[in-house]
């Protein structure tokens, strides 16, 4: 491991709340979690996410094979049984933790068909688990919008929906990234731990954020109300080290490319329908 790739992990590994939460649903000591991180385009909510998740999966590794909870013990090991690791932005390809637990990761081209596969594998065949953790880690591929473009992308939405109630009830991890939490099923933001991200002035900051119920006192009277408040935050330092791997970005980008594709499609698909229904209409009027 280079030093940017140490300087991101043991930021990770020390710092991260999120990381923290999913390494305990990972190890057993709570029976789910699930994160649904929001923010405008470019704030680094995939980075966080991604970054927060390969930390919490080699932090389990570590305690599997009971290793101490120290950082550069837990690198050792790691890299001693899978050779060496990258993990910062300059990484052009997959390390063998990345390769490992790839289908935990939804963002590539083939990714939308990949995830239907295997959401019905695990709806299908619940007992094959054998007590492992289930993860996904879907990037902006849950819209509600998407039900309502129909085809592939309606399949997608519906499954995941399926997968999510299983999930939740054989114990796993969720997590989600959108640019708005209206883009996420109800019941998948009701189970969530709801994350913003936004800028800082030398930081990306992801805040938790819970209503707090207080009391107010005004002229003897108590007035009761309720407010928003961070639960926690996370402070990712805004280096160029901390973005998101060259070889993930690229993945991303030709699926963005792919489901805009997909969508223009079945645009046209329609609008050419409706013009020979319109022609067949026209003709049948005309005789």
């Amino acid at each position: 491991m280079d030093e940017k790739s140490y300087e991101v992990f043991t930021h990770y590994y020390n710092n991260s709340t999120l990381s923290s939460l999913i390494y305990r649903a990972l190890v057993g000591t709570r029976t789910f979690f699930s994160a649904a991180v929001v923010g405008q385009p470019g704030v680094g909510k995939t980075s966080y996410g991604y970054y927060s998740l390969k930390t919490a999966l080699m932090r389990a590794l570590c305690h599997n094979s009971h290793i101490n909870d120290d950082a550069d013990a837990c690198v050792k090991y790691i890299e001693s049984q899978y050779g060496e690791l990258c993990m910062q932005r300059d990484c052009e390809k997959p390390d063998a933790i990345d390769e490992k637990y790839r289908f935990m990761y939804y963002t590539g081209v083939g990714d939308l068909k990949r995830f239907l596969a295997d959401a019905k594998e695990i709806v299908s065949h619940p007992e094959a688990l054998g007590g492992r953790r289930v993860v996904l880690f879907l990037d902006d591929l849950v819209s509600k919008s998407s039900y309502q473009i129909g085809g592939e992308l309606r399949e997608l939405y519906m499954a995941f929906k399926e997968a999510f109630r299983l999930i939740r009830l054989a114990s796993g991890v969720v997590l989600m990234t959108a640019i708005h939490k209206n883009y996420f099923p109800d019941e998948a933001l009701a189970n969530s731990e709801f994350v913003v991200g936004r800028y800082g002035y030398d930081e990306i900051l992801f805040e938790r954020w819970t209503y707090a119920r207080y009391k107010k006192l005004w002229y003897g009277d108590k007035f009761y109300f309720r407010a928003l408040k961070p639960l926690w935050e996370d402070h990712i330092p805004k280096r160029a080290a901390f973005g998101l791997p060259v070889w993930l970005e690229k993945e991303i980008d030709e699926r963005k490319i792919y489901t805009l594709k997909s969508v223009l499609d079945r645009i046209l698909k329609a609008e050419e329908k409706e013009k020979r229904r319109k022609a067949r209409k026209t003709a049948g009027g005309a005789e």
